[in-house]
C-alpha cells in the first residue's frame, strides 16, 4: 500500500495545477518559464506551485490530494475485485 501512496505522489507532483498569482512573478530557469500577474490563473506543475505557495506568490486552486487519493483507491479496488472476484 505504501508504494502505491508513492507512486500517486510521485505521478500527482508532475501534473499542471491551477494557481491563483498573490503577485506579480516572472521566473526564467533551467528550462522553466513562467510569467504570472497579480489576481491571474494559470496551469502550472504542482511541484513548482507547491515551491511558489511556500513563499507565497501563489494560491493552488485544486481539490485537496486527500481525495483525489480516495477517489484514485476507490477506483483501484474496484478494478483489483474485478480480477479476483
Amino acid at each position: 500500500m505504501s508504494e502505491l501512496i508513492h507512486m500517486h505522489s510521485i505521478g500527482n507532483n508532475l501534473n499542471d495545477v491551477k494557481v491563483e498569482f498573490k503577485k506579480e512573478l516572472k521566473l526564467d530557469t533551467s528550462g522553466i518559464s513562467i510569467d504570472g500577474k497579480q489576481g491571474e490563473i494559470l496551469n502550472i506543475p504542482r511541484w513548482i506551485a507547491e515551491i511558489l505557495e511556500s513563499e507565497k506568490h501563489v494560491e493552488i486552486q485544486d481539490v485537496d490530494m486527500l481525495v483525489e487519493f480516495k477517489f484514485f483507491y476507490r477506483k483501484f479496488l474496484r478494478n483489483l475485485s474485478c480480477y479476483f472476484g
